[in-house]
C-alpha cells in the first residue's frame, strides 16, 4: 500500500469495538425464514454474486462521487424506508430520470468499463441488488438524515470475494480493506442483497432487460403500512364530538329526530309531553358520555392506588412499533379510576331523589395518550430501536361512554322528568373515588318548581327567559316558584371533588344534525363535561 493510500485509510477509518462485516449479513438475521432454495446455493454462485456486487460497488462509487443529484436521490429513496429499513432496491430506481434526462442506469453505465452486455448480466443475476444507508448516530458520526449530499466524498462498502473482508471504495478506487474494529468516518453506502423482499415475477424485454416485481417476505417489512402523524406514528383515532344516530334505539332516534328542527329550548318538553298533555313515562334521562380534562390529571392521580404516569419509557428493538397497550403498560401504573356521579333531583315534597352512578375507567379509556416516539435507525451493529414515553402535557381527553364500560351500575335516572314532582333543574356532583372513611357534605341551593303542577293541570315551562311554553292538560297554572333545597352528598374522605354540573329542563338536546350524525348539547364546569339525553325505553 502506498503512503497516500495509508493516509486515506487512516483518515476515513476509526477504531471501534465492532465489525463492519456484520452489515453485509445482519439483515438476513431479521428475516422470518429462509427459502429452501437459498439454503442450497453453491459456493460458485456465491462467488459470482460477490464478484458482481464488488464490480457494481466500484461503479456506484464513481457515479455518486461525480453526480450530486444521484447522491440526493439515493438519500431520499433510502429515507422512504419502503421495507422499514434504509434500503434502496436498484431495480426499482434504475429507470428514474435525473434532471439531465439520463436514467440512474445511464449514469452508472457511463462509469462502467466492461460493456453494456456485462452490466446487463449483473442486473439479471442480482434481482435483489440493494443499496443500504446506515445510521451512524450511535457512534456520534452523524445520522442518515444529516448526510450532506453536497460533499462528493462518499464511501461504498461491499464484501470482498473469498476474503471474508469488506472493501471500501471512494471515487471508484479501492482505498481500504476494513478490518475488524474499524468503521468508516465518512458517509458510506453498503451494497448487499436485500433480505426483506423476494422476487414475485420477472419478465424479459426484447432488448434483453429484465423487469422484476417484488413482494415482502413478511408483512412487518411493508413500509407503506406506517401511518404518519405526530412523532411519525399514530396509534389511536382522533376524537369526535359527533354522535352517530345508531347509538340510540329506534324509538329514541324517532323522538329526537322529531324535535331537532324545532325550538332548541323546547326539545325536552316535546319529548316528555309529546301531546301537550300527558307525561310520557317511558322516557328518562341517560348519562350518555363524559370526559375529564387533562388538567385534572394531577388531582385524580394523587392517591397511591390511582393510575399515574411512571415517568419512564418503553424501549423495543424490532421492526414494528409497539402497540398502544404495550406503551401504556410501561408508562402507567396499574389500576382504574373510579368516577362517581350523584344526580340530585329536587322534589316538590322536599329533599331530593338521588341516583348514584359509579364507573371504573382505565387510563386508555379516559385519555388519548399521544406518546412521544423516538426512532433510531438500524446500523451495522444494531437493529432498529424505538423509544416511547407518555407526557401529561400530551394527553387529550377522551369521551367515555358509560354504557360501553364493563360495569353493572345504572346510566339512566329512575323515571321520567315529571314537572309535577321535580324541579326544573338537576344537580350533578362528580368525584373521583379514593377508598377511605366516609364524609358527608351538605349544600343548600335554590331550585325552581312549577306551582301546582299536576297531571291534570296546565304546565307552563320556561323556554327562554322571556317565553313560556303552555302544555294544556285540563287545569291552569300561571306561575312557578323558587325554594331552597339541601343536597346531602356522601363521599370518601380522600375522594377528589371534581365539582358540580347543572342540567336544566329547557337545555337543548341536539345543537345540529348532519345526516346520521348529531352534535349534542354538553354541560361543563371546565373539569368535567357531560352529555345527558332523554332515552325512550324500548318495548321490543
Amino acid at each position: 500500500m502506498s503512503n497516500s493510500e495509508r493516509k486515506m485509510t487512516k483518515r476515513i477509518c476509526i477504531q471501534f469495538a465492532a465489525m463492519l462485516a456484520v452489515a453485509l449479513v445482519s439483515c438476513s438475521k431479521e428475516t422470518p425464514g429462509q427459502l429452501p432454495s437459498e439454503e442450497k446455493n453453491t459456493q460458485v454462485k456465491i462467488t459470482v454474486e460477490e464478484e458482481q456486487e464488488q464490480a457494481f460497488a466500484r461503479t456506484l462509487s464513481s457515479s455518486i462521487s461525480e453526480n450530486k443529484e444521484l447522491r440526493s436521490l439515493l438519500k431520499k429513496q433510502a429515507l422512504k424506508q419502503f421495507d422499514n429499513n434504509n434500503d434502496v432496491l436498484y431495480h426499482q430506481i434504475k429507470d428514474t430520470r435525473l434532471s439531465n434526462g439520463k436514467t440512474v442506469r445511464d449514469v452508472l453505465l457511463s462509469h462502467w468499463a466492461e460493456g453494456e452486455e456485462k452490466f446487463r448480466e449483473i442486473e439479471a443475476n442480482l434481482p435483489l441488488l440493494n443499496i443500504f444507508l446506515p445510521d451512524m448516530s450511535l457512534f456520534e458520526l452523524g445520522s442518515d438524515i444529516s448526510w450532506d449530499t453536497e460533499a462528493p466524498e462518499v464511501g461504498v462498502a461491499v464484501r470482498e470475494h473469498g476474503k471474508g473482508q469488506v472493501g471500501l471504495f471512494v471515487a471508484g478506487n479501492l482505498v481500504s480493506h476494513i478490518e475488524d474494529g474499524e468503521i468508516p468516518a465518512i458517509p458510506t453506502l453498503v451494497v448487499n442483497t436485500n433480505k426483506r423482499v423476494k422476487v414475485a415475477s420477472s419478465a424479459r424485454a426484447f432488448n434483453g432487460d429484465v423487469k422484476f416485481s417484488y413482494q415482502f417476505r413478511d408483512p412487518v417489512f411493508d413500509g407503506s403500512k406506517r401511518q404518519q402523524a405526530r412523532n411519525a406514528y399514530v396509534w389511536e383515532a382522533p376524537e369526535t364530538d359527533l354522535v352517530d344516530a345508531s347509538s340510540f334505539n329506534w324509538q329514541t332516534r324517532e323522538v329526537i329526530e322529531s324535535v331537532r328542527r324545532g325550538n332548541p329550548a323546547g326539545q325536552r318538553a316535546s319529548i316528555y309531553y309529546p301531546h301537550e298533555a300527558d307525561l310520557d313515562r317511558t322516557v328518562n334521562e341517560q348519562l350518555l358520555r363524559f370526559r375529564i380534562s387533562k388538567e385534572a390529571y394531577g388531582l385524580i392521580s394523587d392517591d397511591i392506588d390511582d393510575p399515574r404516569l411512571t415517568g419512564g419509557y418503553r424501549e423495543t428493538f424490532r421492526q414494528v412499533d409497539a402497540s398502544i397497550d404495550e406503551v401504556i403498560s410501561y408508562c402507567w401504573t396499574q389500576g382504574n379510576y373510579t368516577f362517581v356521579f350523584e344526580v340530585h333531583s329536587p322534589m316538590q315534597s322536599g329533599g331530593s331523589e338521588v341516583t348514584r352512578m359509579v364507573f371504573n375507567v382505565t387510563p386508555k379509556q379516559l385519555f388519548i395518550m399521544n406518546p412521544d416516539r423516538e426512532r433510531r435507525h438500524p446500523t451495522w451493529f444494531r437493529k432498529t430501536r424505538y423509544r416511547y414515553r407518555v407526557y401529561q402535557s400530551a394527553l387529550s381527553p377522551r369521551w367515555v361512554y358509560p354504557a360501553q364500560l364493563n360495569t353493572v351500575t345504572a346510566t339512566r335516572l329512575q323515571g321520567p322528568w315529571d314537572l309535577s314532582e321535580y324541579a326544573l333543574s338537576k344537580k350533578i356532583f362528580v368525584s373521583e373515588f379514593d377508598e377511605s372513611g366516609t364524609v358527608t357534605k351538605t349544600q343548600t341551593m335554590s331550585s325552581e318548581f312549577l306551582v301546582g303542577a299536576s297531571a291534570e293541570a296546565s304546565v307552563k315551562i320556561p323556554i327562554i327567559k322571556q317565553e313560556v311554553l303552555s302544555l294544556k292538560a285540563g287545569g291552569k297554572v300561571e306561575k312557578k316558584s323558587s325554594k331552597s333545597v339541601t343536597h346531602t352528598v356522601t363521599t370518601q374522605k380522600k375522594s377528589d371533588d371534581l365539582g358540580s354540573l347543572s342540567l336544566f329542563f329547557y337545555d337543548p338536546i341536539i345543537v345540529s344534525a348532519d345526516g346520521g350524525k348529531y352534535e349534542l348539547f354538553n354541560i361543563s364546569n371546565g373539569t368535567v363535561t357531560a352529555t345527558f339525553v332523554p332515552v325512550k325505553t324500548s318495548r321490543y
